[in-house]
């Protein structure tokens, strides 16, 4: 007899070097960040709690522009301005957040069977 549990699908690792190619998070990181010390921003000052609170704030913003049955135009930019938070929290904090990425994505997949 056979077991009717259902296996789960296999998923094929990350194509990480798609991801070494072109801009990177360290430049996007580097960029960010010099533009931040342009504006004057106190974004050093903050602590890792404050930054995850920012963050936060910024998911609850994206999610205000997906109430609908369709996301509205300024979804992209609020989840733009979610991964430009975590970037510069990371950088604060002086966690290399590209190494951490690619770590991640080329880890086992029990991260992604968390959420199904």
């Amino acid at each position: 007899m056979t077991d009717p549990t259902p296996q789960p699908q296999r998923i094929e690792p990350y194509p990480v070097d798609k991801l070494q190619s072109g801009y990177t998070f360290r430049d996007l990181v580097r960029v960010h960040r010099e533009w931040l010390m342009a504006i004057g921003s106190k974004a050093r000052d903050r602590s890792p709690l404050e930054s995850v609170a920012l963050i936060a704030s910024g998911i609850g913003d994206a999610a205000k522009e997906c109430r609908g049955l369709k996301p509205t135009e300024r979804f992209g930019e609020e989840l733009a301005g979610i991964i430009l938070r975590v970037l510069e929290a990371a950088r604060c904090d002086g966690i290399d957040i590209e190494a951490e990425v690619l770590a991640k994505v080329q880890t086992p997949y029990e991260w992604l069977t968390e959420v199904e």
